[in-house]
């Protein structure tokens, strides 16, 4: 379990790489939340070397910050999770609190949540209850937001970091050239050295998620009777300005449109198709190659959109009977 930051001492820092939830945010740069107490600003240096350093970002207001007390499982997304509940304690004296749907829907009460593996996934939560000193149960969750639902664990263990996405947070500055490239950092107070004992440092290299294009939805399977062909479609989604309803086709946000689709046996992929559009032909004469002598009658596909810039996008799988 992570320690609580509740005295004065070095700064707690979330280097958080985050998908694009308003649509304004740089795509490549990572997401910073400090907390400390007491409060001091925190300066972020960058350097691809181990000297060198330059100001990177100016943190001028602590984070809410936590960490989970009780482990935290999958849910559904698309839909209120009122299954799951977050448990968790804040390292300081900020307050959660409850907001109606329609502020909920309009970005309120965002909460990221990290995993072993350092990926975040983004939720909302509509009730927040005071359980005791600095912990609260949230629920009625919007899980998996902006595309994070790939970073959902069975379970999340008790002792993750979670941080309340508001205004405190500040976007580094990373251009999209600088992705996967291992830069050094190094945090503190503002007002001291950078050669002061409360600074800390980590190396770090970010994928830049703000790029990557989200899953694809409603995977469906057809069979022609006649031909055996197996046609695949689906729905695609969009990592950017998606949310207005007056619009008849959400933005393509990618240089042009293209899919894999992956056909499943077991972990292994039997063969992997090419699309220009939100569907593909499984040919009868490549399935009679890939699984001999008679045509299958269910198929495990997943399907993931593919970006000139970020490659591979978040995928989803679907075994679909046909």
């Amino acid at each position: 379990m992570r320690r609580l930051r509740t005295t004065d001492g070095p700064a707690e820092l979330a280097f958080m790489d985050l998908p694009l939830l308003k649509g304004t945010e740089a795509d490549a740069a990572p997401t910073l939340a400090a907390y400390a107490s007491p409060w001091r600003d925190v300066a972020v240096y960058r350097s691809p070397a181990e000297t060198g350093f330059r100001l990177n970002t100016r943190l001028d207001q602590a984070a809410t910050m936590g960490e989970l007390t009780a482990p935290l499982y999958s849910g559904p997304t698309s839909r209120w999770d009122r299954g799951n509940s977050v448990f968790l304690r804040l390292y300081g004296d900020d307050q959660l609190s409850a907001k109606e749907d329609l502020l909920v829907f309009d970005g309120g009460n965002v909460l990221c949540v990290e995993n072993a593996d350092g990926d975040w996934e983004v939720l909302q939560f509509a009730d927040a209850e005071l359980t005791g000193s600095k912990t609260y149960r949230l629920s009625r969750l919007l899980r998996g937001q902006a595309g994070t639902e790939g970073a959902m664990r069975d379970p999340v263990a008790s002792g993750a970091r979670i941080v309340l996405l508001d205004s405190a947070c500040e976007q580094a500055t990373l251009v999209p050239d600088e992705r996967e490239l291992p830069f050094n950092w190094k945090w503190g107070p503002a007002a001291a050295d950078l050669s002061a004992a409360s600074f800390q440092s980590a190396t770090r290299a970010f994928e830049g998620v703000g790029l990557r294009p989200l899953s694809p939805v409603h995977i469906r399977a057809k069979r022609d009777a006649v031909t055996g062909d197996v046609t695949v479609s689906w729905v695609r989604r969009t990592r950017r300005n998606g949310d207005s309803w007056a619009q008849i086709e959400v933005p393509l946000a990618e240089e042009r449109e293209a899919y894999a689709v992956d056909i499943l046996d077991g972990g292994a992929v039997k063969r992997t198709l090419s699309a220009s559009s939100p569907s593909v032909l499984y040919s009868a004469a490549d399935q009679l190659a890939d699984w001999g002598g008679a045509l299958p009658a269910t198929l495990t596909i997943a399907v993931v959109q593919i970006s000139i810039t970020f490659g591979r996008g978040q995928s989803r799988t679907a075994t679909l009977s046909i």
